[in-house]
């Protein structure tokens, strides 16, 4: 029998056809989409929708998408099928929308419009990187991305907690007078601003590049997740050695910080989600259940974090024992919120009109008039209609 023709050296050793227009293309926006990523938590969420600080994303967003358009039909492919999800965050959107523009003589036009094309540039955000990220590498690149940016968020809120916050209390009870002036804050004594100012001086929860702790809390709890999530996927691999360092240092990193937030909500989001990853995460098993290594490690890890926690005066009984409190406040903000959303059952009050209409619902013994009602389902229903 003639054996098979192997190839010939000159063609074995041809080199691989360049990447064609369309993939550089594909490349050029999925980067631009990542860029967008970064900057998104580098700019104040807390304003997104009382200041439209997030309107340039939106827009970028919009050019984003015509350019994909653009590659798409200069490159003749077929359009891509919207799976029903998408299908379904579409009929969200457009329903959003609809009850933005009903909103706007009605409520504050300019807070609608912000709170309107935040929800739009998500969708986009959402639809373009599912059309552009076209390999598992490109995923993984995206995750170990976001992943060592939420670490960098974590360590400047260390670097608050231990430096830059106590230097600037420091700094206050040296020369009071001074540190308001700098602060462009009324130095008359008394004043809400200056009381506001030293609250705030006061508070040692670390803010990261948020305005608020709990903002920065609710970043950091996803990324804590999946930082123990690439460390149980990695049990069976056997990574190099500065894989597993570098895993380690972000779920430490971040793990630490979040101890340091005082944020219940993201503490008992963190607990649940890093169970279920240790219950269910091993990849290649649906039946796989840990062994008592992976449950004591994991358990040894979460009393670490606690102890760190309290021997850094992030963690005291304070926290714990004012959670019923907490409970408290979020049952009256639903009270609340369930009776505006009878009242305005179709459109409700409108995108970005919450706290205003609020208040007119508010019981007579809460606290505050908050900016929203601490759960995204009722914060939907309220402000978009059924």
């Amino acid at each position: 029998m003639k054996d098979r023709a192997s190839p010939s050296p000159r063609a074995a050793s041809a080199p691989a056809a360049p990447p064609s227009l369309g993939a550089w293309a594909y490349d050029a926006i999925l980067a631009g989409a990542v860029a967008l990523l970064v900057m998104a938590v580098l700019i104040p969420s807390e304003a997104a929708i009382s200041d439209g600080t997030f309107a340039p994303l939106a827009a970028a967003w919009c050019v984003l998408l015509v350019a994909w358009s653009l590659v798409v039909w200069l490159q003749r492919e077929p359009l891509p099928r919207p799976t029903p999800t998408e299908w379904a965050g579409l009929a969200l959107v457009a329903w959003h929308t609809l009850a933005a523009v009903v909103s706007l003589g009605s409520g504050n036009g300019r807070q609608t419009l912000s709170a309107a094309w935040l929800l739009i540039g998500y969708a986009l955000a959402v639809f373009l990187l599912r059309r552009c990220l076209r390999s598992p590498a490109q995923v993984r690149g995206l995750v170990a991305a976001l992943l060592w940016l939420a670490t960098l968020a974590a360590a400047l809120g260390l670097f608050q907690y231990f430096y830059s916050m106590p230097l600037r209390r420091a700094q206050y009870a040296a020369d009071p007078e001074r540190a308001l002036a700098e602060a462009g804050i009324s130095t008359e004594a008394g004043s809400p601003q200056r009381e506001l100012f030293e609250n705030r001086l006061q508070s040692v929860e670390p803010l990261g590049p948020f305005a608020l702790t709990n903002s920065l809390a609710g970043f950091l709890a996803p990324w804590l997740i999946a930082s123990v999530a690439l460390l149980v996927a990695a049990w069976s691999r056997r990574p190099p050695l500065r894989t597993w360092i570098g895993w380690l240092a972000a779920a430490l990193t971040i793990g630490t910080c979040l101890v340091l937030t005082k944020s219940r909500t993201a503490y008992l989001a963190a607990l649940v989600g890093v169970a279920l990853v240790a219950l269910y995460g091993r990849p290649g098993s649906r039946t796989w259940r840990p062994g008592w290594r992976v449950l004591t490690a994991a358990g040894g890890a979460a009393v670490l974090l606690a102890l760190l926690g309290v021997l850094l005066g992030g963690l005291d009984a304070k926290v714990l024992s004012e959670a019923p409190k907490s409970v408290l406040y979020r049952v009256q903000y639903w009270q609340a919120t369930s009776a505006l959303i009878a009242r305005q059952p179709l459109f409700g009050c409108g995108p970005g009109n919450f706290q205003q209409a609020y208040t007119a619902y508010k019981l007579p013994e809460a606290s505050e008039s908050v900016a929203d009602p601490h759960n995204f389902l009722l914060e939907m229903w309220a402000t978009a209609g059924t």
